[in-house]
């Protein structure tokens, strides 16, 4: 390996030392870019198929809300993102989940147990 390649190699920012090297400084000396941190790392997961992962860094940087479910919906994981939504009771998500069932006819998935939101998209 030439030394050009090396150097290339470990200055990518993307490499999953670099990253992980990142996220431990800052959360020692730099918690300002510490949920920005998490959420390129879990990008980096993501394209590599790390889903679980990807998700606890995605809840880490709080960008959960709307990135967990477009790569679980991008990916045609509609289980696995109901699964995630019915787990988490995130009245936002579980208003969204309900909007969308709507939106496919399936009324009677809005219905939550306890939590029951009102059909917007009836005439």
């Amino acid at each position: 390996m030439c030394v050009q390649t090396r150097i290339r190699a470990t200055t990518n920012p993307f490499a999953p030392s670099s990253l992980g090297a990142a996220i431990l400084v800052a959360t020692d000396h730099d918690r300002i870019h510490l949920k920005t941190t998490h959420h390129k790392y879990a990008k980096y997961l993501e394209l590599t198929g790390q889903t679980a992962a990807a998700i606890r860094n995605f809840e880490r940087a709080d960008t959960y809300k709307s990135e967990v479910p477009r790569m679980l919906f991008d990916q045609n994981r509609m289980e696995d993102l109901e699964d995630y939504i019915m787990q988490g009771n995130d009245t936002e998500l579980l208003k969204w989940w309900a909007g969308y069932c709507e939106s496919l006819g399936q009324f009677e998935k809005v219905c939550f147990g306890e939590i029951s939101f009102s059909l917007s998209f009836l005439i």
